[in-house]
């Protein structure tokens, strides 16, 4: 909840003029690769689920990249600025919520796992974001 509410003050502060994206956990999960499913069920150490994740997360932020390179080149340079500060604010976003996520097994090899599950999933949301930003 605490999550929600930090991401919703900053992007209402970004983007007043544009409706709050809600991306349902079945939006998000249904983005999964298949690839993905089949490498974690196929994994039998922590490092085989951590290759699987490190898979999926460049595969999304590969993804994410793009969809922002388009977005960015149809905007006015007003929105822009916006958008790029958004972006850079997410990144942080990111970055903090995960570690605060994964915090509880800091020192341990669940840790990773942790932190990169959260990494998956906060980048498919923001990608699912984009994607509803860009077309509006």
């Amino acid at each position: 909840m605490k999550r929600a509410i930090t991401l919703s003050a900053m992007m209402i502060g970004l983007f007043c003029a544009i409706p709050a994206a809600a991306q349902t956990p079945e939006e998000i999960d249904a983005r999964y690769s298949r690839e993905f499913g089949r490498c974690i069920d196929m994994s039998q150490t922590t490092s085989d689920t951590v290759n699987c994740q490190l898979a999926e997360i460049d595969l999304h932020d590969t993804k994410l990249n793009n969809i922002y390179k388009i977005t960015m080149s149809n905007l006015p340079n007003q929105y822009k600025i916006k958008l790029r500060t958004s972006q850079r604010k997410w990144i942080h976003y990111r970055d903090t919520t995960c570690k605060n996520e994964s915090k509880s097994e800091e020192g341990g090899s669940f840790w990773t796992i942790l932190y990169n599950g959260c990494i998956t999933y906060e980048t498919i949301k923001r990608l699912i974001w984009l994607e509803i930003y860009k077309t509006r």
